[in-house]
């Protein structure tokens, strides 16, 4: 917090040490880039204001991906553009050990073994492209759908043999037809009202952004908003 100011939200801390946050020729307000790195140090000294273009060339020189990502998607660059973000940043987790999937004991010594000897699907893709490649040439990729629309997923929830069972709850909704991975009453009475949680429109009272789908307000605006 802002001895001066009595904030931690760093635009405003900027603005009450500088000029107002300047725009740019689109009319987007620049973004404040924190220049040791340290989100947290809200030092007026520490600010810098930058267009979101100059915001993302900063961090992608600093391989910085997890930025780079949630810059991108406020720039709103394609979900392929998104996809190499995030292969990135996970690559860089795995081989500086610090990725959650890595796990304790026998698996974190075997993925970082994979690590070492470059054979971590993370690390190249071409392991795991041969594994779907040859699940899908044998017809048991989980993601296939029938030429009649039919879906495999479906069908493996229905005979019960899908690994997502496991519990009597969930064993017991799949058996009464009501568990939403059969396509529940429920979720197409919302979807034909037009009140499922995906179709429910919102706008980011921080950045006006406007979209669809209550998750990804949550996970990307409101309080989570760069500028909440």
């Amino acid at each position: 917090m802002c001895i001066y100011c009595g904030t931690t939200k760093y635009r405003k801390i900027y603005e009450n040490h500088y000029d107002p946050i300047p725009k740019d020729e689109t009319g987007r307000t620049y973004d404040i880039h924190h220049i040791d790195g340290n989100r947290k140090n809200n030092k007026p000294e520490n600010l810098k204001a930058v267009t979101i273009q100059e915001h993302y060339d900063i961090h992608y020189a600093q391989r910085d991906w997890s930025a780079c990502h949630r810059i991108a998607t406020k720039m709103n660059l394609s979900h392929e553009h998104l996809s190499e973000l995030t292969k990135l940043h996970n690559k860089k987790m795995v081989e500086n050990g610090t990725h959650p999937f890595l796990g304790g004991g026998w698996s974190k010594i075997n993925s970082r073994k994979m690590v070492e000897n470059g054979t971590h699907p993370w690390l190249s893709g071409e392991v795991q492209r041969k594994s779907n490649q040859d699940r899908i040439e044998a017809g048991t990729h989980h993601l296939l759908m029938r030429p009649d629309g039919s879906s495999q997923t479906k069908d493996r929830v229905t005979n019960r043999t899908h690994n997502w069972l496991g519990g009597e709850q969930v064993r017991a909704r799949v058996e009464s037809g009501t568990h939403h991975w059969l396509g529940g009453e429920l979720q197409r009475k919302q979807i034909e009202e037009g009140t499922h949680p995906t179709q429910q429109e919102w706008k980011c009272e921080y950045c006006d952004k406007v979209g669809k789908g209550r998750s990804n307000y949550h996970r990307y605006h409101g309080m989570n908003c760069i500028y909440a």
